[in-house]
């Protein structure tokens, strides 16, 4: 497989359309121009972003004891952590949505027992009702082209940003993680063999002898995905969360990056360079 051309041609940047690194204002014409001038095949921002998310949603329960499946369209794992865990993920193209629906009824069908089925719907295209699904929340898909990022600059002094480097600091993660997001009695999401896995990395920021803040990141061969960005509510309107997304994208800035960032965080991506470049839904399935 080629590598995504983001990685290859990042000197085309004038002839593709984009101002600057970081700049991807029109992802259709740029999309054309890459072909254009390029000749390889393109992988899409979307596609992208969705294989980043495939990957990372599959190696966090493989390192918990349950692999899962990766087919052209769907992307399927029977483990049981919460949402923003799905079992399923659709992938492989918009115009797939009749295989999508006809082996997501497969995969339910394979799996009876299951309490909860959780599915990415990757292009919002699909209607899951009849198949005993609900809606919980749709969130955008947002896409930073490749490029440099300044790293966050306030007239206070900001706390000191610290890898997670041994298990007890990842438990530490893990559990700051889940009180950030509201789920304070929820399983413990990071394995250990996470750390063995070059692909993660995990950033955070200490106050008072605690994790106040932190973010985790996926880097495969095509981008960086970010993910359970979170600030504890009584360290929130510091800034902390946007300093931990420049560090993490700083680390790689030949790659794309690609997020799903929620209400309280979309701006904060926005003003990084982050563009919309589709929406996903996420429904769920309970046995009652």
């Amino acid at each position: 497989m080629p590598e995504p051309v983001f990685r290859s041609h990042n000197g085309l940047y004038s002839q593709l359309g984009v101002d600057q690194p970081g700049d991807f204002r029109n992802p259709e014409q740029i999309l054309t121009n890459l072909t254009t001038h390029t000749g390889l095949p393109v992988n899409t921002p979307l596609e992208i972003s969705i294989n980043n998310l495939v990957e990372h949603c599959q190696a966090v329960p493989t390192a918990l004891g349950s692999p899962g499946i990766v087919t052209p369209d769907l992307s399927t794992n029977p483990h049981t952590l919460e949402i923003p865990y799905p079992q399923v993920i659709t992938r492989g193209g918009i115009d797939n949505s009749v295989a999508h629906s006809a082996e997501i009824e497969q995969f339910i069908a394979s799996h009876p027992g299951d309490p909860t089925t959780g599915v990415v719907d990757s292009y919002s295209n699909l209607d899951l009702t009849q198949l005993g699904f609900d809606t919980r929340f749709s969130t955008q898909w947002a896409f930073r082209a490749p490029g440099e990022i300044e790293l966050e600059h306030q007239a206070t002094a900001m706390p000191e940003i610290e890898v997670v480097e041994n298990v007890n600091q990842l438990f530490e993660f893990d559990r700051a993680a889940a009180i950030g997001f509201g789920q304070h009695g929820s399983q413990r999401v990071y394995a250990d063999g996470l750390l063995k896995d070059r692909r993660y990395q995990f950033l955070f920021i200490r106050v008072a002898n605690d994790i106040a803040a932190g973010v985790q990141t996926f880097t495969n061969d095509g981008s960086v995905g970010l993910y359970t960005l979170f600030t504890l509510p009584d360290y929130r309107r510091k800034r902390f969360a946007s300093a931990l997304v420049r560090a993490a994208l700083s680390k790689s800035p030949q790659l794309p990056a690609t997020t799903n960032p929620g209400d309280m965080s979309d701006k904060l991506f926005e003003n990084i360079g982050f563009q919309n470049i589709g929406t996903r839904t996420v429904w769920i399935r309970r046995l009652t």
